[in-house]
């Protein structure tokens, strides 16, 4: 048996309040048909009918059971229709909302709440609708009708409190009950402070006397606020407060409703600590990518750069303006090449853009750039999943002249197996000019006038084999002699030797530690690079000049600082050789350790001496 219908004395009673009430209200079930409707609302459909068929003989019962589009055909009051529906099937109660009478321009105020029963299921709604106009009477009516504000209140899902200007609970609803898990009996008579934490219980008493002392509120219809509440068991609530002012037979009122927001406090808490995390994971990321040693820049789907950490800066000062913007990569290559930033760029900055912008974000080019500072770098840029870019720029200078370096002595390796089998095949040669040259004096005899000839090309042949060895020396096919040398020693026995190969005008100077470090090397060999420089130093001054050889000690830093990264640190002895010269030319520079590469004219060198002095040192 439904809870709405009429079987005893109560339900009168109730009938015949509900009747007096001027607002048409209607009970509907759960699928929106209607279970009670009072006379205002009778008197409104039964209009209704009339005008839809006259014909018959309209009673109230021929509602009962029935809904609007069964009565009057689809489309009719459609709006308010649906949303009895609506609240019918989410439980959320609607107010206030107007509308115009389907036979009048009057306008009504609908509120709409659904109802519940022991359970708290949803077996229907509520709807009351007011004829605003006389909303003061309606109001007065309501007040008046305990009943129907008991049956309001029952039924709402926020907690609703109605307290006297001393702050007496007067009465409060199921849902109070609920949230505070006190009886309604056990609320009334006692201060609405006694749910509230010391503080908002304080707060709300001061709020109340100064709203009686001065007429100003800072919550009465101001909307929500945030209050901590007490359960009967001890525990905190978070709720949502609204306070209204209601005027009832000349006594002050006031109605709060409270809202448990303890969910949704506990998610904002949750959220707050996922950003929290967030962000610093994000911070930790930029710190990170903010110390790598590579250049680092993160571009989104539209090409603008997001992100770069100071090294990228440092390896392109010209262009920090443009990273500071938020430029697209576009720009930014335009910015580097109109700075000279790349090498490759100058002379030809449209071609060199355009070839950059199509290698941009494929992973499958690495491209290696030389910077104007005399770096050299290799960019690798990876297409993220979301569609833009990540670009990392690895400085690989030391890893380019490293690479020189293997070239070169790879070149070296090969033309000293080269020179070292020539050598030895130039020695057998010059062996049996000299076995034949010696038959052949031994033929001629003493005195012979043909031995004038035989001398100068003995001389020739010694000559020869002096430049053979100097061949096997640089093709290392001679064995060094390593020993412990004192340099000032060596140099003291040298200078007559230096000074005999010089020319008048030049003079030499020598400077040597007399305490200097030992070094290990061999004799001869050092002999025979300082007898090279010597003569190159010659050759660069024949007009006369000064040679200077100095030696001291020598202590090389750490090779990463340093400016010969392939020599290891530590103690060194130094031997420096000097000269006024000419000089060589700064495009002969890179070559100047080659075999056989030589500035001076057609026979006049062999382009083995510089080449020997720095394949023995190395």
């Amino acid at each position: 048996m439904s809870k709405f219908e009429l079987t005893d004395v109560t339900d009168v009673l109730l009938t015949t309040i509900l009747d007096a009430v001027p607002a048409s209200i209607s009970f509907r079930d759960s699928a929106n048909r209607f279970v009670y409707i009072n006379q205002g609302a009778a008197e409104k459909y039964l209009l209704l009918a009339q005008s839809q068929d006259s014909s018959r003989d309209w009673s109230i019962e021929d509602f009962i059971g029935k809904s609007i589009p069964e009565l009057f055909g689809a489309g009719v009051m459609e709006g308010t229709e649906n949303l009895i529906s609506k609240v019918i099937k989410t439980g959320e109660a609607i107010s206030d909302h107007e509308f115009t009478g389907p036979l009048s321009t009057d306008s009504l105020r609908l509120s709409i709440t659904p109802l519940l029963d022991d359970r708290n299921n949803i077996t229907g709604a509520v709807t009351i609708a007011i004829d605003v106009t006389e909303h003061k009477e309606m109001e007065r009516a309501i007040q008046d009708s305990d009943a129907f504000n008991q049956a309001v209140m029952a039924n709402m899902i926020d907690a609703l409190f109605v307290i006297d200007m001393h702050g007496t609970i007067r009465t409060a609803n199921q849902a109070a009950e609920k949230l505070f898990g006190y009886r309604v009996d056990e609320f009334i008579g006692h201060p609405i402070s006694d749910l509230m934490t010391d503080g908002d219980g304080q707060n709300h008493d001061d709020y109340l006397s100064n709203y009686l002392r001065t007429g100003h509120s800072k919550i009465l219809g101001k909307g929500p606020r945030e209050v901590l509440g007490l359960h009967k068991n001890g525990k905190t609530i978070s709720l949502e407060l609204n306070v209204g002012r209601i005027d009832l037979n000349g006594e002050i009122l006031f109605v709060g409703s409270l809202r448990d927001i303890s969910e949704r406090k506990l998610t904002e808490t949750a959220l707050q600590l996922s950003q929290e995390e967030t962000f610093g994971a994000q911070q930790r990321l930029v710190d990170a990518i903010e110390g790598i040693r590579e250049g680092f820049a993160l571009y989104d789907t539209e090409r603008r750069m997001v992100l770069h950490n100071k090294t990228l800066r440092e390896m392109y000062p010209g262009t920090v303006d443009e990273f500071d913007n938020g430029a697209t990569f576009d720009e930014i290559l335009r910015a580097a090449a109109r700075s000279g930033a790349v090498v490759a760029a100058i002379g030809r900055e449209d071609e060199w853009v355009a070839e950059r912008l199509r290698s941009f974000g494929r992973g499958d080019q690495a491209i290696e750039q030389q910077l104007d500072d005399g770096r050299w770098v290799l960019i690798s840029d990876q297409t993220t999943r979301e569609g833009g870019v990540v670009s990392v720029r690895t400085d690989i200078t030391k890893l380019k002249r490293r690479e020189g370096e293997l070239l070169q002595a790879q070149k070296m390796e090969a033309l000293g197996q080269l020179t070292g089998g020539v050598a030895h095949d130039f020695n057998n040669l010059l062996a049996i000019m000299m076995g034949n040259i010696a038959l052949l004096e031994e033929e001629l005899g003493p005195g012979h006038a043909l031995l004038k000839l035989t001398d100068p090309t003995l001389r020739a042949i010694d000559q020869a084999a002096e430049l053979t060895n100097r061949m096997l020396s640089f093709a290392r096919q001679q064995p060094l002699q390593v020993q412990a040398i004192k340099p000032s020693l060596l140099l003291s026995n040298l200078e007559p030797l230096l000074s005999r190969a010089l020319v008048e005008g030049i003079e030499i100077e020598f400077s040597v530690l007399t305490d200097g470090w030992d070094c290990l090397a061999d004799l001869g060999q050092l002999e025979q690079a300082m007898l090279n420089l010597a003569i190159n130093a010659r050759d660069a001054m024949p007009r006369g000049g000064r040679l200077r050889i100095v030696s001291e000690n020598f202590v090389m830093p750490n090779s990463t600082k340093s400016q010969q990264p392939s020599l290891p640190p530590g103690e060194y002895a130094l031997i420096s050789v000097t000269d006024t010269g000419h000089g060589i030319a700064a495009a002969d520079l890179p070559r100047i350790f080659d075999p056989f590469f030589t500035t001076k004219g057609i026979g006049k060198g062999s382009g083995l001496g510089l080449s020997m002095v720095h394949g023995f040192i190395k």
